[in-house]
């Protein structure tokens, strides 16, 4: 039987935006869906970013989201892979 392994990402965001407390999940999703200027489901693509895929988020887009949780870049980015 095959076991399904979770895919290493490129950024950490999934982590800071699981980390919020979830009674301000959504307005801290909505918030910042809103600074970065893309849907949803962009968003959503953008955090999912696999660290072996070509694609990486803007540094406009890093900046955003690092000064979003107060972090500085390198923290966004999955040290791990």
């Amino acid at each position: 039987m095959r076991t399904k392994t979770t895919p290493k990402l490129k950024y950490t965001v999934k982590e800071l935006i699981t980390s919020v407390p979830k009674g301000d999940y959504s307005e801290e999703l909505r918030t910042l869906i809103e600074k970065l200027g893309v849907s949803r489901a962009s968003f959503y693509r953008l955090i999912s970013i696999e660290s072996d895929s070509s694609s990486s988020m803007t540094t406009d887009q890093l900046i955003t989201i690092a000064k979003h949780f107060d972090v500085s870049i390198d923290e966004l980015i999955n040290k791990e892979v």
